[in-house]
């Protein structure tokens, strides 16, 4: 039916725990939208592996692979010591839209908890969704000092911060927030200020509340003066990570990360990371971030670098600051901006268009 039925099969869940009988259920239910000739389906072969895992963290039983081949099936797991809360779907056991009705609660133990790696990412998705969703309604109504982010949000994130276990890639996809484009998804009516306002509110209080951890994990990621450039997969992991605390860190706009910024940017020795800290303080209004734009342009514009300077515009196009519209008329105005050159045209404007904190200012 895989193949000769059209569309993808939502599966939904749900769970029953019986305290006295130490017995858990789980109902799974999967359905298919109509595609056109086939108004009705039938009901896939779909394998759905599943752990449930108790408050501790620690696994009620093995790891299982159910298997729904009915429009509706109801699974019993037996001598489960406390209700537990189901990891679904793991490991991309069937390519289908899962539906499950999470408390916030669940999705914070999922996120720091979780062993399965796309699921741990996917549970902080959605409750990073939540709280900022939550905070947009609320960002443009009180003063900045009234708003707080829940405790169980950034408990997760410091778990998943400090999980020298998972991979570093991993870890850096699951602290990175769902972004403007993402979250305007999730809304009937965009409001660009409340949306902006929310992520900003939220990197900085992230910062702010997790800085000694992510001082610490940037430190240990930092490369040995020797060590050579590498694109081993644990190499691009440990970039991503660093870069991503150093991002973080640098939404503190203080001097301490404004230092740490332009130390990076000196000892890089890849774009990766001479990007990542141009990146992290080009919002920022202070002589470094000048010092930086200019050395990261020289150096690009002595070696005939063109896709580095295309870079050197797309970072200054696409900073979120209140002077974003300046800002892209003067890289227009610049001596390395060419109309006629459509990569060049595409890392100003193109990117100033998808800016929502320049393109949207009121």
């Amino acid at each position: 039916r895989w193949y000769t039925q059209a569309g993808t099969p939502s599966v939904r869940a749900s769970g029953r725990y019986d305290a006295a009988a130490r017995r858990y259920e789980l109902t799974l239910s999967q359905s298919t939208a109509a595609t056109p000739g086939q108004p009705t389906k039938e009901p896939f072969h779909v394998p759905v592996a599943v752990k449930l895992l108790l408050r501790d963290g620690t696994p009620a039983a093995d790891e299982r692979v159910l298997s729904l081949t009915e429009a509706e099936q109801t699974f019993t797991f037996d001598g489960v010591p406390s209700e537990p809360v189901p990891s679904l779907l793991r490991g991309f056991s069937a390519p289908v839209k899962l539906v499950v009705d999470r408390s916030d609660a669940d999705l914070a133990f999922l996120a720091s908890a979780d062993d399965d790696a796309f699921n741990r990412w996917d549970a902080t998705q959605q409750l990073s969704s939540r709280v900022l969703l939550a905070l947009a309604e609320r960002v443009g109504a009180q003063p900045a000092a009234d708003l707080a982010l829940p405790a169980p949000f950034v408990d997760a994130f410091r778990a998943t911060l400090t999980a020298d276990e998972l991979e570093p890639s991993l870890r850096a996809y699951s602290l990175t927030l769902p972004d403007y484009s993402t979250l305007s998804q999730e809304v009937d009516t965009v409001d660009p200020d409340a949306l902006l306002g929310a992520l900003r509110f939220t990197r900085r209080a992230l910062a702010e509340a997790l800085r000694p951890e992510l001082t610490e994990l940037y430190r240990q990621l930092s490369p040995e003066a020797a060590q050579p450039f590498g694109v081993a997969p644990e190499e691009v992991g440990r970039r991503r990570l660093r870069n991503l605390c150093l991002s973080y860190l640098s939404r503190l706009e203080d001097a301490p990360a404004i230092a740490l910024c332009r130390e990076q940017f000196a000892q890089a020795t890849c774009m990766s990371d001479s990007l990542a800290a141009t990146a992290a303080l080009a919002p920022i209004e202070c002589a470094e971030r000048d010092e930086v734009l200019g050395e990261f342009y020289a150096r690009a514009k002595a070696n005939k670098e063109e896709l580095v300077i295309n870079k050197w515009f797309t970072v200054q196009a696409s900073t979120d600051s209140a002077d974003a519209l300046d800002t892209a008329r003067a890289l227009m105005a610049h001596e390395a901006f060419d109309m006629t050159n459509p990569n060049r045209v595409r890392s100003v404007v193109n990117v100033f268009a998808a800016n929502p904190a320049g393109f949207h200012v009121a």
